[in-house]
């Protein structure tokens, strides 16, 4: 009688256990995709100012097609500069001047940050905000 209770007792847990873990599975929710954020290749060109000091203009080319709504630049002196960029859509491989026409920055060597803030001009249209750097020799 003793082992019919036992028995019993454990047909009535094991039973018990299965029906918790036959329960509605709940799908697990979908992993978020993380897109790639874009990249931007930096390069330079010197020029004379007009009061005859030297000067640089910069250019930037996106690895993706991007709405360019800024750009804010910081020189090695730590002087900040934002470029108003106006929402423009930059195509992949497009190169975009950082300063305004006939303008430029007084060449300043050292390391210099940009950071560019938008949006994906496809795809999610997500918002990115990426900082890129650039070393000038004198």
């Amino acid at each position: 009688m003793k082992k019919l209770i036992q028995l019993s007792s454990l047909l009535a847990l094991t039973l018990a256990m299965l029906s918790i873990g036959c329960g509605k599975n709940n799908p697990a929710a979908p992993e978020p995709t993380v897109e790639p954020t874009p990249t931007f290749s930096i390069s330079s060109k010197p020029v004379i100012l007009n009061d005859g000091n030297a000067g640089i203009q910069f250019f930037a080319q996106p690895d993706m097609d991007v709405i360019l709504v800024r750009v804010e630049i910081k020189d090695p002196l730590g002087n900040s500069f934002t470029f108003n960029a106006g929402s423009a859509t930059v195509v992949k491989g497009e190169v975009m001047a950082l300063q305004d026409t006939n303008l430029a920055y007084f060449r300043v060597s050292g390391k210099w940050t940009f950071k560019f803030v938008g949006n994906k001009a496809t795809g999610s249209k997500a918002s990115f905000d990426v900082t890129a750097t650039l070393n000038v020799s004198a």
